[in-house]
């Protein structure tokens, strides 16, 4: 899989690496042109990543007036959501939950992310406490610039995996296999297998039912999992 991606405001190709410093004068460029200064939002760039999956990667932005509610709606649309299922926020070592238990002392997410962020800080984010998706999210930048109109955008991110077909090992991955336990299954199909499949005309151990579309986001093939929201993709 590629490390490159896009940058969502000119359309540049980078790696994760670098995509972060070359945001910085993209945006500048955007938000820092006029404004009264008291009058400037402090916004956030958070850069997220899967923990075990690195090639899956996130550039946002945020104001600091939103919420964590913000947040965490933001990466179900775009990352995770399937069943609605719980997620939480670890950040400084305190936990902040979409429905807190005060046995456990959870808070809400109900807080400004201006009250528990800052540049530098480092914390995680957790979608479903069964077949988990675990995210580390880092605060790379804060900058006051003109407020984001709908609270959170996407900036970057990475490009979509091109991976092959477990069975004719020659074209591009299509559809993966959510059954898969390992990769001596079949894991993933390209259209013409798929084809082929549904016709009865390949001999393999795969339950059409059980095919989902190849999708940029970690949570591929988790759970019920079909893909991203149509408002980020």
């Amino acid at each position: 899989m590629s490390n490159k991606g896009r940058c969502r405001i000119c359309g540049k190709t980078y790696v994760s690496s670098g995509m972060s410093r070359h945001l910085l004068s993209c945006i500048d460029k955007e938000t820092m042109t006029d404004g009264i200064p008291e009058r400037l939002e402090k916004l956030y760039e958070i850069h997220v990543t899967d923990k075990y999956q690195k090639d899956y990667w996130l550039f946002i932005e945020i104001n600091g007036s939103e919420k964590l509610k913000t947040l965490d709606k933001f990466l179900r649309e775009i990352w995770c959501e399937c069943c609605g299922h719980l997620s939480m926020f670890t950040i400084n070592g305190s936990d902040y939950s979409c429905l807190p238990d005060s046995i456990y002392a959870e808070y809400d997410m109900n807080v400004s992310i201006s009250k528990v962020l800052y540049e530098g800080l480092k914390f995680t984010y957790e979608y479903d406490f069964g077949s988990s998706t675990d995210l580390i999210l880092t605060v790379k930048n804060v900058i006051r610039g003109k407020k984001i109109k709908d609270g959170i955008r996407l900036l970057a991110r990475n490009e979509m995996p091109e991976d092959t077909c477990s069975v004719c090992k020659k074209e591009k991955a299509a559809y993966i296999n959510t059954y898969a336990r390992s990769y001596d299954d079949v894991v993933f199909l390209c259209e013409k297998c798929n084809d082929l499949l549904n016709e009865g005309e390949l001999d393999i151990d795969v339950d059409p039912f059980a095919l989902r579309d190849v999708c940029n986001s970690p949570r591929m093939g988790v759970c019920g999992y079909c893909g991203e929201s149509d408002v980020w993709d």
